[in-house]
């Protein structure tokens, strides 16, 4: 049986908990922004904090009120 071997980590993708943590402290204010920001649903139209949004869309709340298709709105592509 062969083993295969390990492909060595590439150095620009540095996941380690030190490394997440600085990153973390750095942009904590950005990232906190991010997701504290309210926007729209795009089942729903409901306003909703990015941060709950896939919770909001497994609710029956989202789930009673969908949009019908020609209705649903897009969301903003940056």
């Amino acid at each position: 049986m062969e083993v295969k071997q390990k492909k060595p980590k590439d150095k620009k993708y540095n996941n380690t908990p030190e490394y997440n943590k600085k990153y973390y402290a750095d942009h904590k204010v950005a990232i906190l922004k991010t997701l504290t920001e309210k926007c729209a649903c795009v089942l729903c139209g409901r306003k909703v904090s990015y941060g709950q949004m896939t919770r909001h869309k497994s609710s029956k709340l989202c789930f009673k009120n969908r949009l019908q298709k020609d209705e649903v709105i897009e969301e903003p592509t940056e």
